[in-house]
């Protein structure tokens, strides 16, 4: 598929589901949790990595409150879609929990199916896939039935393939032409061709999508059934109807160079050694990059010995045996460059792409530098190394990327270590100093007066308030008295009452004198307490100025985040290694291969040069015997006799 299918399906299918209960009722723009809503930024900006990082971070620090499964749900989809088979396999057989509603097992079971069938386990993707019950999205439910059928052909079923493609025939959608192909492959290998020609025409047959990438794939797919359904036609022996299969494929498809070919063998064995050239020669002058072009390029000097044009069939021969020359020393200059870590280069491979590993298409697959390698690079297993590598890239960067972040974090720490000591010094001398020095001098003072209180024994100067008030009003009422008697008053009744009240209020002051100097003194100790408390302070301000220790454990994590990323660079670097590594290897061994056929085809160019050359040898040593002068002396070797021993002699003795 030509976008990232298996993420966009499987986002519809839980948004959909309703398994968080309370996050059905809201919409679609609201979310419970920041990071969840951070995840669904990154994946509607097709940002899936970033999407997976968000879900992965905060699964790391509690996980996501208030969206039920959806979040497992989301990152075992895009895990799967980036290969992570294990991490994926984790998190969905996990969601088969009874607990867990319906439709996300049903999308559990679904995925894990998925991923056992990219695995090859054939039984336990049968077994999964059979645990799904009731309703199922319905998008799903084309690429359920399809695997199904898929399923059976993978395991020998062919019988229960065809059974199952009748009975979800409605179910499959534009899955329906890829079952099909694949039935007419499954024949065809099992050699049951007059069944695989029936699918590949049934192919040929379905309604065309009007979607303009769904139409290219249908038509696309349908020239690779109608060039697989004329080979196999050759292989019964119809040749006339192969030729009608071959003619119907599309000049511009990627396919028409087999087919061509095809159409040329499909003529040549009906004897028409004329209609076989016409594409043969069509196709010889397609660029040589493909084996089909190759073939073609000594198909036409055969066509033309069969039409018995031997002059023709010589040229057209050292033709090949030229172009053949020129392809293998291109191929050598490729391979020197190859060598010299020009890979990468060559094959475009950068880390800007964000798709996923079911998403190659013709917007981030690798174009072909090297053109003849097209085959190569159109390959699953070339493009998912491709892929893998790419992915690693993105994870060097994003390592690299986090080198630079932690240094700007040790930096920021730095700088707030040195503004937070200036700080804390400027609140040691401004505050803290002034605040203990004043609770130094009054606890100094009140210690003073409580002492000079216990030696004179003053009662009324900690008596309680109301005595100290009482007494206050009797000592005025004495002064009074006394100015009354110096006024010549008579106040003899008056003093009497007086000084028993006072001597009351003293006596009253006495006997609490014990317990109030008792609470003075303990409100001393509560201030020498006040005063410990504030020196232990004063001291922890200091250690605060000296260890700073809010910012130490700070300081400890980045030192543990930058051996974690070290460590996760070293594993990178060598894994992108690694790839490269067996990129280049994949890279080396087709163009090996393709050397090695041409080198092939090239010796059959110079025999067959040579075996011309003799032939013409022979006719001109014949018509020499024959003629008049056969029995004068030879004054001359013929001029193409020599050409033709001198090449023959090369070609016995193993000479380029």
């Amino acid at each position: 598929m030509q976008t990232p299918r298996l993420v966009t399906l499987f986002l519809s299918l839980w948004l959909s589901a309703g398994s968080g209960g309370a996050v059905a009722a809201k919409p679609l723009s609201s979310v419970a949790d920041l990071r969840y809503g951070v995840t669904l930024y990154h994946y509607y900006q097709d940002h899936y990595l970033a999407a997976l990082t968000e879900l992965m971070v905060a699964e790391a620090r509690g996980g996501i409150k208030g969206h039920g499964d959806n979040p497992e749900l989301m990152a075992g989809g895009i895990s799967l879609a980036f290969g992570m088979e294990r991490r994926a396999g984790e998190t969905f057989t996990r969601l088969l929990d009874g607990s867990r509603p319906r439709d996300v097992r049903n999308a559990a079971w679904f995925y894990l199916g998925k991923l056992r069938y990219l695995r090859s386990d054939w039984d336990g993707a049968e077994a999964s896939l059979g645990n799904i019950r009731g309703n199922f999205d319905d998008e799903l439910l084309q690429e359920l039935a399809a695997l199904q059928v898929n399923l059976a052909i993978k395991r020998g079923g062919l019988e229960r393939a065809r059974r199952l493609l009748k009975k979800g025939d409605r179910y499959l959608g534009n899955w329906l032409p890829y079952v099909h192909y694949n039935l007419g492959v499954a024949y065809s290998r099992d050699q049951d061709y007059e069944t695989a020609i029936r699918h590949y025409a049934a192919l040929g047959k379905l309604r065309l999508m009007q979607d303009a990438d769904t139409l290219e794939e249908h038509l696309a797919l349908n020239d690779k059934a109608l060039t697989a359904a004329g080979y196999t036609l050759m292989l019964q022996g119809l040749h006339a109807d192969a030729l009608g299969q071959f003619t119907q494929v599309r000049l511009e498809s990627p396919m028409s160079n087999r087919a061509l070919l095809g159409y040329g063998w499909a003529a040549a064995q009906t004897g028409d050694y004329a209609v076989a050239l016409k594409p043969w020669q069509a196709l010889s002058r397609r660029s040589l990059v493909h084996a089909s072009t190759q073939e073609a390029v000594l198909a036409v000097p055969y066509a033309y010995e069969k039409l018995g044009s031997a002059g023709e069939a010589l040229g057209a021969f050292l033709n090949a045996e030229n172009v053949f020359q020129q392809e293998i020393a291109r191929i050598d200059q490729v391979l020197e460059e190859l060598q010299n870590q020009a890979l990468l280069a060559a094959l475009r491979v950068s880390e800007d792409s964000n798709r996923n590993w079911f998403a190659i298409d013709k917007t981030t697959a690798v174009k072909p530098h090297l053109s003849y390698l097209t085959e190569l690079f159109a390959s699953n297993r070339f493009q998912g190394s491709v892929q893998e590598l790419r992915d690693l890239l993105r994870m060097q960067t994003r390592l690299g990327q986090w080198v630079e972040k932690l240094d700007a974090y040790q930096l920021m720490l730095d700088e707030r270590e040195i503004a937070r000591g200036k700080k804390l010094q400027l609140v040691a001398a401004r505050q803290l100093l002034q605040q203990k020095n004043r609770l130094v001098a009054h606890r100094e003072a009140l210690a003073t007066r409580i002492e000079t209180i216990a030696a004179e024994r003053d009662y009324l100067a900690i008596a309680s308030a109301d005595t100290a008030s009482l007494y206050e009003i009797a000592e005025r009422a004495r002064v009074g008295m006394e100015r009354l008697e110096a006024a010549g008053e008579d106040i003899e009744d008056y003093r009497t009452p007086l000084r028993r009240f006072r001597g009351m209020l003293l006596w009253t002051a006495s006997e609490a004198f014990a317990d109030h100097l008792w609470e003075n003194r303990r409100t001393l100790g509560e201030l020498d307490a006040a005063l410990q408390e504030l020196e232990r302070n004063q001291q922890r301000l200091e250690g605060v100025i000296n260890t700073a220790p809010d910012i130490e454990p700070y300081r400890q994590r980045l030192q543990s985040a930058r051996a974690r990323v070290q460590s996760h660079s070293d594993k990178v670097n060598a894994a992108v290694a690694l790839a490269e590594s067996s990129l280049r290897r994949q890279v080396s061994e087709e163009i090996l291969s393709q050397r090695r056929r041409l080198r092939h085809y090239l010796a059959q160019a110079r025999l067959s040069v040579a075996r011309l050359y003799d032939a013409s040898l022979e006719d001109e040593i014949s018509l020499e015997e024959d003629s008049p002068e056969a029995d004068a002396p030879a004054q001359q070797t013929p001029v193409g006799g020599q050409a033709a021993a001198a090449q023959s002699t090369a070609v016995r003795e193993g000479q380029p």
